[in-house]
C-alpha cells in the first residue's frame, strides 16, 4: 500500500476539463418545490434539468438515475429532504436484489425503524455458475448501498461495523469464485473438461 501511495504522490495531477456538472442542492430543491407548488421530486428534478441555465464552465449534471429514483420515491409519503437523499443513493435498477433491498430501505426511513443488514446469499456455498457470481457481485453493491445510507441515517442503518466486515467477506467470496471459475474454464479442452 505504501508503494502505491508513494507512486500516486509523485504522479502528475490529472487535469479536470470543463464543463463541470452541477447537481441541484437540497435548498434549490426546496425552493423549486415552493415555486412549482409540488412535493413531487420527479416534477422538481424534471423542471431543474430542463430550465436551469449555467454560466461559465458549468452544466446541469445528468440526472437520469435521480429521475428514475424520484419516480419511485414519489409513491411513498416521505418528506422532500428524505426523498432527495434517497434519490441520490447508489442504486442499479437492473438488479432485482438491489431494487428489492432499496424498497426495504425506503420503508425503514419512512417508518424510522432500525434496520440490521441481511445477507441475500449463502457464503458457505461455492460459486459454480456465472449467475452465482452475479448474485455475489450484487450483494457487494447491496452492502455499498447500506453503508452509504448508514452515513446519511446512522440511527436507522445501525449495522455499520458488521456490514464493513461482511463487505470484506463477500469480496473475498467473489474473488475466490472468480478465480475458481477461471481455473475451470482454462481446464476445458475441445468441449470436455480435463481435470488435473
Amino acid at each position: 500500500i505504501l508503494n502505491y501511495i508513494h507512486k500516486m504522490m509523485h504522479s502528475p495531477i490529472k487535469t479536470i476539463k470543463p464543463p463541470f456538472p452541477i447537481k441541484a442542492t437540497l435548498n434549490q430543491i426546496q425552493n423549486l418545490s415552493i415555486l412549482l407548488n409540488t412535493k413531487s421530486l420527479f416534477k422538481i428534478l424534471q423542471y431543474y434539468s430542463k430550465n436551469m441555465k449555467f454560466f461559465g464552465p458549468f452544466v446541469a449534471a445528468n440526472i437520469k438515475d435521480l429521475l428514475i429514483n424520484a419516480k419511485l420515491l414519489d409513491s411513498y409519503p416521505l418528506n422532500l429532504e428524505d426523498k432527495y437523499i434517497l434519490a441520490s443513493a447508489p442504486i442499479n435498477h437492473n438488479s432485482i436484489t438491489l431494487k428489492s433491498a432499496y424498497k426495504v430501505y425506503i420503508k425503514a426511513v419512512l417508518n424510522k425503524k432500525k434496520l440490521k443488514y441481511k445477507l441475500s446469499i449463502d457464503l458457505s456455498k461455492k460459486i459454480k455458475t456465472d449467475l452465482d457470481l452475479l448474485k455475489a457481485e450484487d450483494e457487494v453493491k447491496k452492502i455499498s448501498l447500506y453503508l452509504w445510507l448508514s452515513y446519511k441515517y446512522p440511527e436507522i442503518f445501525i449495522d455499520f461495523e458488521e456490514v464493513k466486515r461482511l463487505r470484506y467477506q463477500v469480496n473475498q467470496y467473489c474473488e475466490k469464485g472468480l478465480s475458481s471459475n477461471l481455473k475451470e474454464k482454462k481446464l476445458k479442452f475441445g468441449g470436455r473438461k480435463r481435470w488435473i
